[in-house]
């Protein structure tokens, strides 16, 4: 059989190869997207160490990160993840020791046995080439008059292992303390919450996590105000952090 290529022909192949080759460059753009905002660059993993048992009842999620290049920094980062759930553990078994001595002396029902609960999680705020920031949070029950919730928050350089403090995110002689008080007093006024919030200044060691967004302050129930209030969160986008090291956080 005599195939015929025609002008007609060869227009038509050229088209349908540069449309090939227009929708492969866009599925590798739309991929690359992709792969940066799920913060793949980072070629790390957070997986979870679970130790679970049902009396008390106890159902704790521990991220262990995986993958670093180094396993020294990888080891030396998952410790601290770990002791901190393992802190909020030794916390629980002491309460809780003391509440069963307390039902064996007749001084407590016994029923209040079966509120032994500690459970805890965790949410990967931020994760990149250089930064992961962890926040693991939870409740533990005791027989109190409620239920009692944390939050504690962990931002690592998976490059060197350093456990950031908030001062460690800003260049050397910034005023952020200074910048941030004054914002945090500012928003408790907008919020119309003078009254609720015994808030003086940044706590020496102050809580906080980060995001792709920007920079989270946090405060537990009891913190700066009643429980009634729940966890207290202050927002400050990079923008508005004019010291911040964003060089360091987010590429």
């Amino acid at each position: 059989m005599i195939k015929f290529v025609t002008k007609y022909h060869k227009e038509r192949e050229l088209i349908l190869l540069k449309n090939k080759i227009f929708i492969a460059i866009t599925l590798s753009w739309l991929l690359s997207i992709f792969v940066f905002n799920n913060y793949a660059d980072a070629k790390v993993i957070v997986e979870s160490k679970d130790i679970i048992k049902d009396k008390p009842k106890i159902e704790l999620y521990i991220p262990q990160l995986r993958d670093l290049v180094d396993g020294n920094i990888q080891r030396q980062i998952n410790q601290q993840l770990t002791a901190t759930t393992e802190s909020a553990l030794d916390d629980f078994n002491q309460l809780t020791n003391n509440m069963l001595l307390s039902i064996k002396k007749g001084s407590l029902p016994a029923e209040y046995a079966n509120r032994l609960t500690l459970v805890s999680d965790y949410e990967v705020k931020l994760l990149n080439k250089n930064i992961v920031s962890i926040l693991q949070y939870g409740y533990q029950d005791t027989g109190g008059a409620h239920p009692m919730p944390f939050a504690y928050a962990q931002t690592f350089n998976i490059k060197t292992g350093k456990n950031y403090a908030l001062k460690d995110l800003f260049q050397p002689m910034s005023s952020f303390a200074y910048y941030l008080t004054e914002k945090i007093k500012l928003e408790i006024k907008l919020r119309n919450k003078q009254d609720n919030y015994i808030f003086t200044g940044l706590q020496e060691q102050q809580k906080f996590f980060l995001t792709r967004e920007g920079l989270f302050i946090y405060y537990q129930p009891y913190e700066i105000a009643p429980y009634s209030e729940g966890f207290i969160y202050f927002f400050f986008p990079y923008s508005d952090l004019p010291d911040i090291k964003l060089d360091e956080i987010l590429y």
